[in-house]
């Protein structure tokens, strides 16, 4: 009777999970979107034609344009040139001396010593006779218009922060370069010889954007922009380059959230199989037993 009563309940054990199977592969199946993208696709307000609506405030919105920043030129003192961009890098880099640590199988530490261009400056004060410059001709900086614009909304700090830099700037005539200094490829540097360069050599890049439109979600303050946290708390505050549509705009959660729906499926098909063979398995052995 014992026996008989424990069949029973993993009988029901079993059939209980075939049950959950089935409706988790079901929700699964159905489930097109995840919290993500549910909860973006109701919070977001289209913003047509970059007009600001106080309405809008504090909630999450999305946007297209132009970049407009008044064709304000932007002027690099060091090299002495403009460029109309709305964003520019100047790189400076140095020729200096690293180190990275290695460990015997005793414990005992010992360094080994490289050479590389670095923007900053490495402190070698605990190096062994390896010693690196402390000062070098110019910082790292990045250049902005006064106000780069969308429609009626400006963009953040942060947001003019995101532009990328990803052309690099090719030297012309209108540079001014420093003494002591000359082009070399897309660099001006004061390297002797540059394919071999010497240990406190500087080295100029610049990099600028070329965006001409943007593609704007985050959350509207007022006349610029703010990150938006969703309900998980992942923040949202995403600029791209062109004009966009939304549901580009938020593919990668979609893709997220195909790549998690195919690993609930695999996982709940699995799980109905393992216990559709419990099943079995215990059936056969109730025959037996017969």
């Amino acid at each position: 009777m014992k026996k008989t009563m424990n069949d029973i309940i993993i009988f029901l054990c079993i059939i209980l999970f075939i049950i959950f199977s089935i409706l988790l592969i079901i929700a699964n199946e159905f489930n097109f979107d995840n919290q993500i993208v549910r909860e973006l696709k109701k919070n977001t307000v289209i913003v047509k034609d970059g007009k600001i609506n106080k309405d809008n405030d504090n909630k999450l919105v999305f946007l297209t344009g132009k970049l407009d920043y008044n064709d304000q030129i932007l002027h690099d003192d060091l090299c002495n040139f403009d460029i109309e961009t709305p964003k520019l890098l100047r790189f400076v880099e140095v020729y200096q001396w690293d180190r990275y640590e290695e460990k015997d199988l005793n414990g005992n530490i010992s360094y080994k010593y490289y050479k590389k261009w670095s923007s900053e400056l490495i402190d070698s004060s605990k190096f062994n006779d390896h010693e690196n410059p402390t000062t070098k001709i110019a910082g790292t900086r990045y250049y902005y218009p006064d106000s780069i614009k969308v429609g009626e909304f400006k963009l953040s700090k942060k947001q003019k922060e995101m532009l990328e830099n990803q052309n690099k700037l090719k030297i012309s005539d209108d540079f001014i370069i420093p003494d002591n200094y000359k082009v070399y490829k897309e660099y001006i540097t004061n390297s002797n010889n540059p394919e071999e360069p010497e240990i406190g050599d500087n080295r100029i890049s610049y990099y600028y954007n070329d965006w001409e439109n943007i593609t704007i979600l985050a959350k509207q303050h007022k006349n610029s922009f703010k990150e938006h946290y969703l309900n998980d708390g992942n923040k949202i505050n995403i600029i791209k380059k062109g004009i966009l549509t939304f549901d580009e705009v938020i593919k990668p959660y979609k893709e997220n959230s195909k790549f998690n729906k195919w690993v609930l499926r695999i996982v709940s098909i699995i799980l109905l199989l393992f216990n559709i063979n419990a099943l079995i398995s215990l059936k056969r052995k109730n025959n037996h037993n017969l």
